[in-house]
């Protein structure tokens, strides 16, 4: 997705939504609600059907599978940005992505990277860290259309979360992407963080910080509401 013009949600209190009756679709809490699925990637891939809500309405809907990029589609409903169709690489949203209106694609992005040396991070190993350079490619921009990204991965100690299915493990992945300065010659810097359990392919939590120029960083959080999983 073009992340550095996507606009954000904003951030939810999770304390709050932790005392709804029934806001975990898959089933009470517990301490890994997780179903094991038979991947050949040591990435965790969640089936297909499964379906994650945030905090203010914003969800992803698993449409596909990736194996060999241990990656997944969804179907997301954002409340400001609208129906996205992204593919997730590696746990971030960044590998592919297209705007929808009325089920026709209106803009899309998708970025090269070396997946050799990402897929290195997997299954997560606090410590971890990799510099790296991404290609974006984003036709529907005149002034650069392709353009180099300095990214850095890092993968940081064990965590645990409160969440409406309990207290979980999570783990923080922490991506930074260097824009490099724009048309008018301000730098951009975006430093998405995204927290997993080990045993789930989509974020429990997310935090994405867009720093523009000399202006004060923006940052908004999104908070895990629900997961359903398909039938059987």
């Amino acid at each position: 997705m073009r992340l550095a013009e996507r606009t954000p949600l904003a951030s939810g209190r999770l304390a709050v939504l932790a005392l709804a009756a029934g806001i975990f679709a898959a089933g009470p809490a517990s301490a890994d609600p997780f179903p094991e699925t038979d991947s050949p990637s040591d990435y965790p891939l969640p089936p297909i059907g499964t379906k994650v809500v945030y905090t203010d309405g914003y969800t992803m809907a698993v449409v596909d599978t990736w194996p060999s990029v241990a990656g997944v589609t969804v179907i997301s409903e954002h409340p400001d940005y609208g129906v996205e169709r992204i593919t997730h690489a590696f746990g971030f949203e960044w590998y592919g992505w297209t705007l929808l209106e009325d089920g026709e694609v209106v803009d899309s992005s998708w970025y090269i990277f070396n997946t050799a040396l990402v897929s290195a991070a997997w299954p997560l190993t606090p410590g971890f860290e990799a510099h790296y350079y991404t290609m974006e490619i984003v036709p529907a921009d005149a002034y650069d259309p392709i353009r180099v990204v300095t990214t850095t991965l890092e993968v940081l100690d064990v965590e645990h979360l409160d969440t409406p299915a309990g207290r979980l493990p999570a783990m923080e992945v922490r991506l930074t992407l260097d824009f490099g300065p724009d048309e008018m010659g301000t730098q951009s810097t975006n430093v998405l963080s995204r927290w997993f359990h080990p045993d789930f392919g989509l974020p429990l939590r997310g935090e994405d910080t867009y720093i523009y120029g000399a202006d004060e960083p923006d940052t908004y959080v999104f908070d895990l509401v629900s997961i359903s999983f398909p039938d059987g």
